[in-house]
């Protein structure tokens, strides 16, 4: 039985025919289709076009004499690896499974009588050796009966016969060298070969492939890997991902309490990390100086912007109602103030726009003598990474304490 050819005899209708190689095929491109007796210049079997209906059929294109034998044979490429295991990750199943048929697939080949890849099997040239040895014998036997002159002829189908059987000795051989060749290549691949995977001679067992798997996977995050989520080289179990939900069900980071300090202009945050997508900032009973508010700013790096905002604010008090123009306010967000000993608490939300460095702000609380809001744009030259508090204008100083917290999440 042939493992890597099949031959059908075409009995005319559709052109279909069916692909029942032992293993299958890796690529499509390994498959050819031939008609027996069709050759080139050179004696080589002229390959015919067709296409697959799924990879179990396939049609082919062009005419096929009635009665003609069609030869559909697999042959995979010996000159290069069908999968790489050096790069990380590849040694998966599918990867394993992969390179073992690829390997069965070419001793199936050897053991055709295919050793170059051709397409004549052993079985067929026995086939064709046989065939012609009778007819050389039905020919000396005309040539017998008919005339001494026919004589001459059997003399000459008897050598062919002799050539034919000789033909058929050394085809024999070939599927001999071929067996020998197999049994050459299945050398079972040591636990350090297998742990390494670098070796493509050697053939992996079931332990061999368990060993592998366990050396090449990666280990299991630890609780605190899990919980931080800073680690990119272990892989999460059932257990580590309830574990990192806990952690941060809502996936927001909190500073600790920052307090404003007495006498100071400026409070300014830096922990920001890179890439976040949306900030808050909690301000909790800020008191303002002679005549000042207060105003939140955005840096980059340590470096406050106090430029760049389009953005608008109302304050309402008991008796009035104080509000900017659009886009009047250009220095930053309005959090509340004007009056001496205003107590502000509120929360500026920024939302980042896409990908770029533009925040949308929404900035609202209630201040002693009544609430306040303050909405609209801050466009920065990079990635946002710090926030500023100051009592303006003219930078006045804290006073009573204060506090806030920075939360964040991408």
């Amino acid at each position: 039985m042939a493992f890597s050819l099949s031959t059908i005899t075409y009995t005319g209708g559709s052109r279909t025919f069916p692909l029942s190689f032992a293993l299958g095929f890796l690529n499509r491109s390994d498959i050819k289709v031939n008609v027996v007796g069709e050759l080139d210049a050179m004696g080589n079997p002229i390959n015919r076009a067709f296409t697959f209906n799924s990879n179990t059929e396939i049609v082919v294109t062009d005419p096929i004499t009635t009665g003609a034998v069609v030869r559909i044979s697999r042959t995979v490429d010996k000159r290069a690896l069908p999968v790489d295991f050096t790069a990380p990750g590849t040694a998966t199943r599918e990867a394993l499974d992969t390179t073992a048929r690829y390997t069965l697939m070419a001793v199936q080949e050897a053991l055709d009588g295919r050793i170059d890849g051709s397409v004549d099997s052993v079985e067929e040239v026995s086939v064709a050796a046989l065939a012609s040895g009778q007819q050389a014998a039905a020919a000396a036997t005309s040539a017998a009966i008919s005339s001494t002159s026919a004589a001459a002829s059997a003399t000459t189908a008897s050598g062919s016969a002799t050539a034919a059987a000789a033909s058929a000795t050394a085809a024999q051989t070939s599927a001999t060298a071929a067996a020998a060749s197999a049994a050459s290549i299945s050398t079972v691949a040591s636990q350090s070969e297998a742990e390494a995977g670098t070796d493509n001679t050697n053939l992996m067992t079931p332990l061999r492939t368990s060993q592998a798997i366990t050396a090449l996977s990666p280990s299991t995050s630890t609780e605190t890997q899990a919980t931080t989520g800073t680690d990119n080289s272990t892989y999460m179990t059932p257990l580590r991902t309830k574990q990192a939900i806990a952690a941060n069900p809502t996936g927001w980071t909190f500073s600790a309490e920052q307090t404003l300090t007495v006498g100071e202009t400026t409070e300014l945050f830096n922990g920001i990390p890179a890439g976040v997508n949306e900030v808050r900032v909690m301000l909790t009973e800020l008191v303002t100086a002679d005549g000042g508010r207060f105003l939140i700013y955005l840096g980059v790096n340590n470096a406050i912007y106090t430029s760049g905002y389009k953005t608008r604010f109302t304050q309402s008090f008991s008796n009035a109602v104080r509000q900017s123009s659009l886009n009047g306010e250009t220095t930053g967000f309005f959090a509340g103030g004007w009056n001496r000993g205003d107590t502000i608490t509120g929360m500026l939300t920024l939302m980042r726009l896409g990908s770029t460095n533009t925040w949308q702000g929404d900035l609202s609380g209630n201040a002693s003598r009544g609430s306040f809001t303050c909405s609209g744009q801050a466009i920065l030259p990079s990635t946002l990474t710090s926030i500023a508090i100051q009592n303006e204008p003219n930078n006045r100083t804290f006073r009573a304490g204060g506090s806030y917290i920075v939360g964040w999440r991408t």
